[in-house]
């Protein structure tokens, strides 16, 4: 986040990566498991302001459901 314009930043990524990184480990879950869609989607969303292939419109919407994603654990 800091190397992202502060215009650009999202102040909702780092308490969705905390969150993430809590569950990966409070969970007793195998460490040899695939990822899943969660994780696919934390890793999207801290990424998805450095795309310019979506309209402001069309990243609001992505961002939604990507946090919509991460929260389905």
């Amino acid at each position: 986040m800091i190397a992202l314009p502060e215009d650009r930043r999202d102040p909702e990524l780092s308490d969705l990566a905390r969150e993430a990184v809590i569950a990966a480990i409070t969970t007793d879950a195998p460490t040899d498991q695939a990822p899943g869609p969660v994780s696919a989607a934390v890793a999207l969303r801290a990424v998805l302001g450095q795309t310019d292939a979506l309209t402001p419109h069309e990243q609001a919407l992505m961002r939604d459901w990507l946090d919509r994603i991460a929260a389905a654990t």
